[in-house]
């Protein structure tokens, strides 16, 4: 059976970048439907930390029991041992361009590190599971007026001559089929987009050995007993090429707030990493290893964890910025993942997801008959210093010498902590999401 539905605008991808477009949207009179092809509430490998100005973006307050129980307020930063050669940290002088006293700085500061390492600083975040928060999203969509449908996938869609768009979803509920008529079609479907590849198929690697993913171990464990050395209110971030080939790798905890932890009553902690090749569930698991040595944290084995991964096909290690972010043709919109926003650089995705998202759909409101300029003009801001930094990061994890003089650079000479912290500062001050940075 085939059930047609007409809608203002379609919106594909039921995790924060599509609920977010839904429900402005919907609040704005279009009349909106909101597709997610798994069932919901659903487990994302995505581990769900937050600088506070994310309420900011979202422009509302985010319920205390859509948050963790266990809330984060510092972190601890774990630098690499391995002291860079001389040959290593010309190349890098080279490539940062730094001054002959930062070279100087660098030089003595290389050789205090160790002595510093882990690196501890203040610093409050959010901490909720995905599956608790999209949930809520997509709730505050349909009470937004949009229509929301779960376990429906797109399977097709075609761009009419006069700018719509006939797509062909189905229902895996009944095997029925779904024709959606729509003047405005949202790309909200993540990194392995069905629609941005029926229109860009070369965005997109083909070879399996590069189609990397994230994956999180959560463990069930009594801190007392159990003898884990983790402070429970802070956010590890790991620095180890072997372990991340973007970012860092992380360890923390939930608290007793998923279904199969509170038979136990025992907290959640989370032991996880992302990688950008087909081996990243090996790089992940010689990450719990080092957990279980260096914190007592996920010596139960992978065996005994409750697995969570995400796996891409979006060829952001080798795209050029210019073809790595792309946000759609005329009324066809892309946002959030799909559109290229996986910031490996800050270890955060969810805030330009959100960011996109509103953007899109105030374009859509304010502009109709030229969205997609409005929203490209938007974006730029955003995307360009992302592209350079990620474009850069491939140089800094090439070895873990490479990563002990980029971290050190970034955290102690170029003084990036002080401004993550000031630009949250300014960020929680600023009630206009257009005027707000990603920090």
């Amino acid at each position: 059976m085939v059930i047609t539905k007409n809608v203002d605008v379609l919106v594909v991808g039921g995790s924060v970048s599509g609920s977010m477009a839904a429900e402005v949207l919907a609040k704005g009179k279009l009349s909106t439907m909101l597709i997610e092809k798994e069932k919901t509430p659903r487990t994302k490998a995505c581990s769900g930390i937050q600088f506070p100005y994310f309420e900011k973006l979202l422009g509302k307050t985010i319920p205390k029991d859509v948050l963790s129980q266990n809330q984060m307020t510092k972190t601890v930063i774990h630098i690499p041992e391995e002291e860079p050669s001389v040959e290593t940290r010309k190349d890098m002088y080279k490539r940062t361009g730094v001054t002959w006293w930062k070279r100087m700085a660098y030089n003595i500061m290389d050789k205090q590190v160790s002595k510093m390492s882990p690196i501890k600083t203040d610093m409050s975040m959010y901490n909720f599971m995905r599956n608790t928060f999209d949930d809520w999203m997509n709730k505050e969509a349909i009470t937004s007026g949009a229509e929301f449908h779960d376990q429906h996938e797109l399977v097709s869609f075609v761009q009419n001559q006069d700018t719509t768009f006939t797509s062909t979803i189905k229902n895996k509920k009944d095997s029925t089929t779904l024709t959606v008529n729509s003047k405005y079609l949202i790309a909200a479907d993540g990194p392995l987009s069905t629609i941005r590849r029926q229109m860009h198929p070369e965005h997109f690697t083909t070879d399996s050995d590069k189609k990397g993913g994230a994956m999180n171990y959560y463990f069930s464990a009594n801190p007392n007993k159990d003898g884990i050395k983790v402070d429970e209110h802070a956010l590890y971030q790991v620095y180890d090429a072997n372990f991340n080939s973007d970012m860092f790798a992380w360890i923390y905890q939930k608290g007793v707030d998923r279904v199969n932890t509170k038979e136990t009553g025992f907290p959640l902690w989370v032991v996880g990493t992302t990688f950008d090749n087909a081996q990243y569930k090996d790089h992940a698991e010689k990450f719990v290893n080092w957990a279980c040595k260096t914190y007592n944290v996920g010596c139960e084995g992978v065996a005994k964890a409750h697995p969570s991964s995400e796996n891409w096909a979006l060829d952001v290690a080798t795209l050029t910025p210019k073809d790595r972010f792309f946000f759609g043709d005329k009324n066809l919109l892309v946002v959030g993942d799909a559109a290229g926003l996986i910031d490996a650089y800050r270890g955060l995705g969810m805030d330009s997801a959100a960011l996109s998202a509103q953007y899109a759909a105030k374009c859509i409101l304010d502009q109709p008959n030229d969205a997609i300029a409005c929203y490209t003009k938007k974006m730029m801001p955003i995307t360009t210093p992302m592209g350079k930094k990620t474009s850069n990061s491939k140089h800094f994890f090439a070895n873990n010498t490479a990563l002990r003089f980029h971290v050190i650079d970034r955290f102690v000479l170029s003084g990036e902590g002080k401004k993550m912290v000031k630009c949250i500062g300014k960020n929680q001050k600023e009630n206009d999401s257009d005027k707000m940075q990603l920090c």
